[in-house]
């Protein structure tokens, strides 16, 4: 029930009590697809450091939405879980996937994570 408690608490601070019948909208890099990151790690092994910036942005996108989730549910949903990690599961899932939005393959890492 706490759980619950807080996740509405959150919804209705973020975007009022309207939008929780709302369709949800992603924003910022999560938009782009695992297509998108797949390129971007595949330029930094060649040793194009300029990507390193967008790398940086897909990560950070991650742990931003992870930790919304982690308060919206009051677990860690990361369960200590290193970049390194994140950042190896994201390239063999968007390699497989690479027409989803990156957003999806972020709730797919979590899922993977809550699996005993």
């Amino acid at each position: 029930m706490k759980t619950i408690a807080r996740t509405a608490l959150l919804l209705v601070t973020l975007g009022g009590a309207s939008s929780l019948f709302a369709e949800p909208q992603i924003y910022g890099i999560g938009v782009k697809s695992c297509g998108d990151y797949v390129d971007t790690s595949a330029a930094l092994r060649d040793g194009k450091q300029e990507q390193m910036l967008e790398m940086h942005n897909f990560i950070s996108w991650f742990i931003g939405f992870a930790s919304a989730i982690s308060v919206g549910t009051g677990e860690d949903v990361l369960h200590d879980t290193s970049a390194e990690a994140m950042t190896v599961w994201f390239e063999e899932y968007c390699a497989a996937n690479p027409a989803e939005p990156f957003a999806i393959a972020g709730v797919e890492l979590l899922n993977s994570l809550r699996q005993p």
